[in-house]
């Protein structure tokens, strides 16, 4: 079991390296596990827009007006973002919803974030 998910882990890593000659620049900033359904954050990258704002078992629900349910979801979203735009991003944290927005500008190695609110009901 540990060997599947350090191998997801290995792909979206990857995944999230090629990301760089896509549409916009700047990776997520986060290694992602697909899990029970759900495409979780395993780990943030040190030095990366995601540090200090995303964390460890968040999960990424929704990039711009893409419902997340697997990985290439995520990396297809992202890729389909437009640099120096703010895109809307949504993660379930600890059973609630938190809104913030991330942006990926041109030339730059990672994308930067907003600090995540919770949805207002």
């Amino acid at each position: 079991m540990r060997a599947g998910v350090l191998s997801v882990v290995a792909l979206a890593v990857i995944g999230l390296s090629s990301s760089l000659a896509t549409a916009a620049d700047g990776l997520l900033g986060v290694t992602l596990v697909q899990r029970d359904g759900a495409v979780v954050i395993q780990g943030v990258i040190k030095g990366s827009g995601a540090e200090g704002v995303l964390l460890p078992g968040d999960v990424l629900y929704k990039v711009g007006a893409t419902r997340i349910n697997s990985i290439q979801d995520a990396l297809d979203a992202k890729a389909a973002a437009s640099n120096n735009t703010a895109i809307p991003f949504l993660i379930v944290r600890n059973g609630a919803f938190y809104d913030f927005n991330g942006r990926f500008e041109k030339g730059q190695l990672y994308g930067s974030y907003s600090k995540p609110a919770p949805r207002k009901k």
